[in-house]
């Protein structure tokens, strides 16, 4: 039985071309993935995507949660700045608040980089996430999140730090 005001959202990393057909093919509203995985081989230096019904997609252009699209990321001017950030979103998270995110180098990765992840499936960014590079402009990149305040809270937090 289908529920017409239920919309369903697909975090399709590692998903792409493993199968005859894509989640939007058989009723997601919304994917995203990530183009340094399966669909770039890692020939992509960076970037994803978000895919679906058109309403989704836009929606999805217009949140804080999808920088690049609608919304910039936040420029924090300085390495400690970014890794500051990067630590009080990980102190927010849901999984692994007790833990601290550390630089390093990454595959696909021009540049060392962070990520603070505290999600349920590891790697997921529908969750709360955010990563950035350890070079100018020292930008961080802003993902998922349950909600709007989630990232309300977290941003409070990251000014306690800062």
């Amino acid at each position: 039985m289908q529920n017409p005001s239920c919309s369903v959202m697909v975090d399709n990393c590692y998903g792409e071309f493993v199968e005859n057909i894509e989640p939007p093919m058989v009723g997601a509203d919304l994917i995203a993935g990530s183009l340094i995985k399966n669909p770039g081989g890692t020939i992509a230096p960076c970037g994803g995507y978000v895919a679906g019904k058109q309403k989704w997609v836009e929606a999805a252009a217009a949140r804080l949660s999808a920088p690049g699209l609608a919304v910039k990321a936040v420029q924090l001017g300085s390495r400690d700045r970014l890794l500051a950030f990067c630590e009080a979103v990980q102190r927010s998270s849901p999984v692994g608040s007790y833990t601290k995110p550390i630089a390093g180098t990454t595959p696909g990765y021009a540049s060392e980089v962070i990520f603070a992840d505290g999600t349920f499936i590891d790697g997921s960014t529908s969750e709360l996430s955010c990563d950035g590079p350890l070079r100018e402009p020292f930008a961080v990149f802003c993902q998922g999140g349950t909600h709007w305040t989630q990232w309300g809270l977290v941003l409070g937090e990251v000014l306690k730090s800062l």
